[in-house]
């Protein structure tokens, strides 16, 4: 019997099984060689561990990966703990790409078509017109860091409109967003009460964490951040139905109210008070909403100590430059003095005025002060000239449209979330122009973070649109 010898292939013998299990043991020896290097390149191995985990996760889950980002920009754990900054890693920057990796790759898997939508270009326009004047400037440098910023919160728009791609992944920006509002307010009020306060226009005044933007680095702007999100919350509580959750979220709007009245903040409080009339008078219930605020109001001016509520009252003594102790009347003043040197900008540089961020610096060298805008429209008119006045208004333009056009498709798709949302939308923006009369919130994110919001609704609202439209046609 003749016996038969079997071959074995050499192709066989190493094959892609083998050559990852070759990698894997590789890498283990090698990062037990840099654990026991000294520091910090022992951190290395956890460092890619963590590192690779992220990414492929933010792939398989974009949404958690743009939640992560938000986290990070908005929450600022580096500062809420000061031992991460240690490393001064740049956390932003590293979340920022994992989101728009995971992007690339979700339009990559689903086959999506990108497309711009109108407040994109609008936004875009806008950026264009931000641009020139940081080429035209008179400080670049200071113009160029301003502009760096401001393009940071472009991508938070463009994350949230591309990556709030359905209704559950939508309330779960929108959650997020009440609930990092939440955060602001009880951080900023349990650092208050344990001696991390500012005093300031002779008041103790809580602040918030220092943020890139400025967003939260001041009594005053932290208490805009708080005035701007609460419409937010109320939305979410007429949408829910449960106790649990209702009790909830009328606590975060009683802590961020009271938050609101310690920072000190003249234009918070009174914009606390015209926010609660409007959503009062948007709802459904006008009567019982208008006595709940009424209510509100009374009971804030009643637990209120005294030094709010002096600080409060010099609201009606801002020209009153005489019997300004605490400088309050002088920082009334500021804002007027605010509008008229933009104005004045705007006649010396027409186009595209000093350059972002260049304000304070033509101030004092042509009026020996240097005075903060304190005034939206001056800050715009004065650093960006008519191209910014043009294309910003153009922007405010292309939000109503989106507004209006959501507002309508919501209510007739009976989507309640959308629709209550959609409301705080339009309240929050009402209210980001109103305390801009007083501040100087171009550069604010919440334009661009609202903005992101509503666009990613619109979509949403679209595509449904369309959908239903297709059904329709291939019924008939």
């Amino acid at each position: 019997m003749a016996q038969t010898r079997t071959t074995i292939s050499r192709s066989n013998w190493v094959t892609a099984r083998h050559l990852g299990y070759l990698f894997f043991a590789f890498t283990m020896v090698a990062f037990a060689f840099l654990l026991l290097a000294p520091e910090p390149i022992n951190y290395i191995p956890f460092a890619l561990i963590i590192g690779i985990t992220l990414i492929v996760a933010a792939c398989l889950y974009p949404t958690g990966g743009l939640i992560f980002y938000l986290f990070v920009y908005l929450v600022r754990p580096q500062e809420l703990y000061p031992y991460l900054s240690i490393a001064h890693y740049p956390y932003e920057k590293f979340a920022a790409g994992l989101v728009a990796l995971s992007i690339v790759v979700n339009y990559l898997l689903t086959n999506r078509k990108f497309r711009l939508f109108d407040l994109d270009r609008a936004l875009l326009l806008f950026m264009g017109a931000l641009l020139i004047s940081v080429m035209t400037a008179t400080w670049v440098g200071g113009a160029k860091e301003q502009f760096i910023i401001v393009f940071k919160m472009m991508v938070v728009y463009f994350f949230i409109s591309r990556l709030a791609s359905d209704m559950g992944k939508f309330k779960a920006v929108v959650w997020f967003y009440a609930l990092s509002v939440g955060f602001i307010a009880i951080s900023s009020t349990w650092n208050y009460y344990t001696g991390h306060f500012e005093t300031a226009m002779g008041i103790q005044r809580a602040a918030g964490m220092a943020g890139e933007d400025g967003a939260l680095s001041d009594p005053n702007s932290m208490a805009s951040s708080l005035v701007l999100g609460i419409p937010f919350i109320i939305g979410l509580f007429k949408y829910y139905k449960g106790y649990l959750i209702k009790t909830f979220l009328v606590a975060i709007i009683l802590i961020c109210l009271w938050t609101i009245i310690i920072s000190g903040s003249r234009g918070g409080m009174l914009g606390a008070i015209i926010m609660l009339g409007i959503i009062a008078y948007n709802s459904r219930h006008r009567a019982v909403a208008l006595v709940v605020s009424v209510v509100l109001i009374i009971a804030a001016a009643a637990l209120m100590p005294k030094q709010y509520v002096d600080r409060f009252a010099t609201i009606a003594q801002f020209n009153n430059l005489e019997d300004d102790v605490n400088g309050a009347a002088d920082s009334a003043q500021g804002r007027i003095k605010g509008l008229k040197v933009g104005l004045e900008i705007l006649l010396v540089r027409p186009i595209a005025g000093v350059g972002i961020g260049c304000f304070t610096i033509y101030n004092y060298e042509n009026h020996g002060s240097w005075l903060q805008p304190h005034n939206m429209v001056g800050q715009l008119a004065g650093e960006v000239g008519f191209i910014g006045l043009i294309t910003f208004g153009f922007f405010i333009f292309r939000i109503l449209r989106n507004i209006k056009y959501s507002l309508r498709r919501s209510e007739e798709d009976g989507d309640e979330f959308t629709f209550q949302i959609i409301i705080a939308i339009k309240i929050s923006l009402a209210m980001l122009f109103f305390l801009g009369l007083f501040g100087h919130n171009l550069y604010r994110f919440n334009w661009y973070f609202f903005a992101g919001i509503l666009a990613a609704a619109a979509e949403l609202l679209y595509l449904r649109e369309v959908t239903n439209r297709n059904a329709e046609v291939e019924s008939v």
